[in-house]
């Protein structure tokens, strides 16, 4: 069997005071940290300068050029651009040259960017999100540069042009105010927290609208994205992130507030009609029905959604619990609970299953690890492997981790060795030339002399 072998990088918080919440933490990461994956194991390799980089993604079909997002609730965020190369020597190690990193390359028009993504079909466009003011920036894509934005979206507004009159009244629709008035007021206004991209629509989770939003998708048009639709959730969910099944129209968001996943059937016929195309088929729990915290920084909250790349199993981290919540996929795309595992360390933010699916990798935020679980491919149960501290690292810095991304396996290139490189050198006709002209002076100096 090939070897599990990857270029990963994990995000960190390196600023906890212009976050959104506030980690339970008293050390701050230094940016994205890069390693080598290999089998379970984690060696660093280096690091890249990053303030708050909360959430990293490649464009689709270049996976050498790196998004990194500055989260924060003072200024709008940032869009860093990181270009990379990775190559792998001999013995199969890897090593990362960060070829550029522009950490002022794109802006957006919100606070708390958390997510953004570009098209991967028409690669011609990228959205972002920002959760603070519940919002998405569409910004035009020149190759792998982020380009000016053509279009803000305002969840606000679009809010409460919904409502109606009689619920503008009991329930009028505001921005919070700091930090403390969001974390007591999590539902009063909009926080958009993820984009996803469908066929024809594009579908945005709003945690404080507790619904996704539809939005028509036509890179042609010239309007490019369209509100059509919002899909309500069971009050109080909370949705934050969404994955989509590979062969079943059916997608998963992970609701953050009520500890659940809900699972919705995806109508995708008769695309030309004005028609809400996702329904609730079931809502099941991640949290082993334990019991809720009344006090609200102490509670559970999920984060992460994850599916096996085969489209077998769905997997959800708590955040509170400090659990791993894996779910079997069942042939009509509803859930059925296969166990709850534990992260091994506090606030399991994020993580990441390899490309290869074999194994998965979380970022424990609060505790300062990684840890490596090994994936049984049949039954989709985790198997403790090792989990890293800090200490593990040496003098590597590592803090604060936030978010997990294993780079495309064509990324990586081969060393060449030495030997290899004199070769092709004296395989080119032009070094054959340049060795005949000198041989030549130097034939005729001696004559001359």
């Amino acid at each position: 069997m090939a070897d599990s072998s990857y270029l990963m990088f994990v995000g960190s918080y390196t600023n906890f005071d212009i976050l959104a919440h506030l980690p339970d933490n008293d050390k701050q990461g230094k940016g994205v940290y890069c390693f080598h994956f290999k089998n379970g194991e984690i060696k660093p390799l280096t690091t890249i300068p990053s303030n708050n980089p909360a959430v990293l993604s490649f464009h689709p079909t270049n996976g050498n050029t790196m998004y990194v997002l500055e989260e924060g609730l003072k200024n709008n965020g940032m869009i860093s651009k990181v270009e990379y190369e990775c190559f792998k020597n001999k013995e199969g190690d890897l090593k990362v040259d960060i070829v550029s990193n522009d950490k002022s390359h794109a802006q957006t028009n919100g606070k708390s960017t958390c997510y953004f993504k570009v098209d991967p079909r028409s690669q011609r466009y990228g959205i972002a999100i920002n959760y603070w003011e519940g919002s998405a920036d569409l910004f035009q894509m020149n190759t792998t540069k982020i380009e000016k934005p053509l279009k803000h979206l305002d969840h606000m507004a679009l809010a409460k042009r919904l409502q109606t009159p009689s619920d503008a009244v009991s329930n009028p629709r505001r921005m919070v105010k700091n930090r403390e008035d969001h974390w007591e007021h999590r539902q009063v206004g909009p926080h958009a927290h993820s984009v996803h991209y469908y066929k024809d629509w594009v579908f945005i989770p709003d945690l404080g609208e507790n619904c996704i939003f539809q939005y028509g998708w036509n890179p042609e048009s010239e309007s490019i994205i369209q509100f059509e639709s919002q899909i309500k959730l069971k009050a109080g969910a909370g949705p934050r992130h969404m994955v989509f099944h590979p062969t079943l129209k059916v997608a998963y968001v992970s609701n953050e507030l009520s500890s659940s996943i809900t699972v919705l059937a995806i109508d995708d016929g008769e695309a030309h009609k004005l028609k809400c195309r996702m329904k609730v088929i079931q809502d099941i729990n991640t949290d082993q029905d334990m019991a809720v915290d009344e006090d609200i920084y102490k509670r559970n909250y999920v984060a992460e959604i994850g599916m096996s790349n085969d489209g077998k199993f769905i997997y959800c981290s708590n955040r509170g619990y400090d659990t791993i919540a894996v779910f079997k996929i069942l042939q009509d795309g509803k859930l059925e609970n296969v166990s709850f595992v534990p992260t091994f360390g506090k606030t399991p933010r994020h993580f990441m299953i390899t490309p290869d699916d074999r194994y998965l990798v979380g970022a424990n935020q609060d505790s300062n690890n990684v840890v490596v679980f090994r994936r049984d491919l049949e039954k989709g149960t985790l198997d403790l492997v090792r989990k890293y501290d800090s200490a593990d690292f040496g003098d590597f810095g590592f803090a604060a981790p936030c978010f997990v991304l294993f780079a495309p396996s064509d990324v990586v290139q081969e060393e060449e060795s030495t030997a290899t490189s004199k070769g092709k050198v004296m395989d080119n006709p032009f070094w054959w030339l340049i060795m005949g002209l000198i041989c030549a002076v130097l034939f005729g100096l001696c004559v001359a002399m």
